[in-house]
């Protein structure tokens, strides 16, 4: 996380949340709703479809989830939705 440019403050806290993760489908629409004392948030997406996401730490990037085998989440620039790790 420093990597990216998150605060030692955010860090430190981070690292003793343990979430409670619910995921959920409803007509090709998946929801991931991460729960903790501090703050939840929610993703909404359809695999294959590019959207933007706002990380926990306020971070903005596009986000490509696409289902092969297994899940693959791809924020890494200069890939295409719809490319296969």
């Amino acid at each position: 996380m420093k990597e990216v440019g998150v605060g030692f403050a955010t860090r430190l806290v981070a690292k003793n949340v343990k979430p409670q993760l619910t995921i959920s489908e409803s007509g090709g629409k998946w929801t991931l709703r991460a729960e903790t004392g501090i703050k939840t948030i929610t993703t909404d997406f359809t695999p294959g479809v590019e959207f933007d996401e706002t990380t926990a730490d306020g971070r903005d990037q596009k986000v490509c989830v696409l289902k092969t085998y297994k899940w693959s989440i791809s924020s890494l620039e200069g890939l295409k939705c719809g490319y296969e790790i």
